[in-house]
């Protein structure tokens, strides 16, 4: 990714491209404090060397070489820095890889499913974890991968990125289920991907399809969903069509009005309600917000 290519500033990304990422190194060679600030989009910290705090509220979490930090949108955050930190940043909007999940979903459970929603939710923490040097170093070849691309050309490039970008995430979501371990009800797993392949379902179709495949009520099916991911089903589907709707919305040969019927919207102004429940604008306000000014 080129500098020419991708603007983040403190509360935006703009893109030309599918999908909108930027990396950046920090190095700081002495103590400093970074104030309190806050993005509109995703942040992952990658500690590279050196030492820090991490501060949320009143709360300090201590960065190493092999820190993972994930800072969710929206959410305001501080550093104090000892000295000669250097961390890798990559930002990005989380919303377009929903549909880039479903193979880590079969590998590693309802993880990555929880992770997207973590990155979308206003969350009051971050969340930190810690990787091992062989897999630091696979990730720091993965982030090099993606700013020297070998592809030219807007949908090639970004096609390239995306790849190493969830082979990221497939070592984030490995060292987890090392660290915690990765029991979940198969069955969850199938909702989720019935879920993400019916998209042009309405939500009462899907769910009976889903109950149709599992030889349950839907009130069960709505059960164990529960249970699980503590949200109901119909709450998973209309989020789930909201985020899968902000890469279409933003590919900008599709008019609002179009994105609602092809997501099984009862109408326009039904899909707009939900969209800015889940994403916190209006499509039309988020399609200005997130095109190129450059």
């Amino acid at each position: 990714m080129k500098n020419t290519r991708y603007h983040i500033s403190k509360d935006k990304v703009n893109i030309n491209n599918t999908f909108p990422l930027s990396t950046k190194t920090f190095t700081y060679p002495q103590a400093i404090a970074i104030n309190l600030h806050t993005h509109d989009f995703c942040e992952i910290g990658i500690t590279v060397g050196g030492m820090a705090n991490h501060v949320i509220g009143g709360t300090k979490s201590r960065l190493i070489r092999g820190s993972i930090y994930i800072i969710p949108k929206g959410m305001s955050h501080k550093m104090q820095i000892s000295d000669k930190w250097k961390v890798i940043n990559i930002y990005f909007l989380p919303e377009l890889i929903v549909q880039n999940l479903d193979t880590l979903i079969r590998t590693y459970g309802v993880f990555p499913v929880k992770l997207l929603g973590f990155m979308n939710s206003n969350a009051a923490e971050i969340l930190i974890t810690y990787i091992k040097n062989h897999s630091l170093n696979c990730v720091l070849d993965l982030i090099k991968c993606m700013e020297d691309s070998p592809l030219t050309g807007g949908l090639s490039q970004s096609m390239f990125s995306k790849n190493c970008f969830m082979n990221i995430l497939m070592i984030f979501a490995e060292n987890f289920r090392s660290n915690n371990g990765c029991f979940t009800d198969r069955r969850i797993i199938r909702i989720i991907l019935d879920v993400h392949d019916n998209y042009f379902l309405d939500t009462k179709e899907i769910i009976n399809l889903i109950s149709k495949n599992l030889k349950l009520t839907p009130q069960y099916v709505n059960t164990i969903f529960f249970k699980e991911m503590e949200c109901n089903i119909s709450e998973y589907i209309i989020k789930s069509k909201i985020l899968r709707s902000c890469s279409i919305l933003l590919d900008q040969r599709n008019s609002v009005t179009d994105v609602a019927i092809a997501l099984a919207f009862y109408d326009h102004s039904h899909f707009i309600k939900y969209f800015k429940k889940h994403i916190g604008l209006s499509p039309s306000d988020y399609i200005q917000k997130h095109t190129p000014t450059i």
